[in-house]
């Protein structure tokens, strides 16, 4: 039997009180990378059950879209103050118009939480070309992590951007 996912007022009061506790940890410790990595980890908690919720609801993880963090976020490290980084990876055009609401409602809900957001949406297609005009974007994918929906197209982005060698 599948856990229910937690209501977006959970979400808020889980996400607002381990703030508070890694704010009061950190001030204690002076450890900044476990204060790094611990609020990454809780960025993941909060995000993962929206995703779930909001954009894949009773559906397979494998339809064809797969959330992505980037930036410090990927490399989980996240401050404070840090945007998160997000990239809704999807494998056609037609998966990005059918989730366009849905992603504006994650967006909507993570911002409510209080994290200020960076995100990007694309096809699978549109990095498979490298853009000298857009150098940045495909070096942010190098710290590219999976974390929801469609592992398959991760892996696919991901073999595509650094092959074997």
């Amino acid at each position: 039997m599948p856990t229910p996912t937690p209501s977006s007022t959970e979400l808020k009061d889980l996400y607002e009180r381990e703030s508070s506790r890694l704010r009061q940890e950190f001030s204690s410790t002076k450890d900044g990378l476990h204060n790094l990595l611990r609020r990454t980890e809780l960025v993941e908690s909060v995000a993962v059950p929206l995703w779930e919720q909001l954009i894949l609801p009773g559906k397979a993880a494998s339809a064809g879209i797969a959330l992505v963090a980037l930036g410090d976020f990927g490399r989980r490290s996240i401050f404070p103050c840090s945007e998160v980084d997000l990239l809704f990876l999807h494998a056609t055009a037609q998966t990005a118009g059918e989730f366009a609401g849905p992603i504006g409602q994650f967006s909507a809900a993570m911002h409510d939480l209080g994290l200020k957001l960076s995100t990007t949406t694309s096809t699978l297609a549109q990095w498979k070309q490298f853009d000298s005009d857009n150098v940045e974007s495909f070096l942010a994918l190098l710290d590219g992590r999976f974390l929801a929906g469609d592992h398959a197209l991760f892996t696919e982005l991901r073999d595509h951007l650094v092959p074997e060698a």
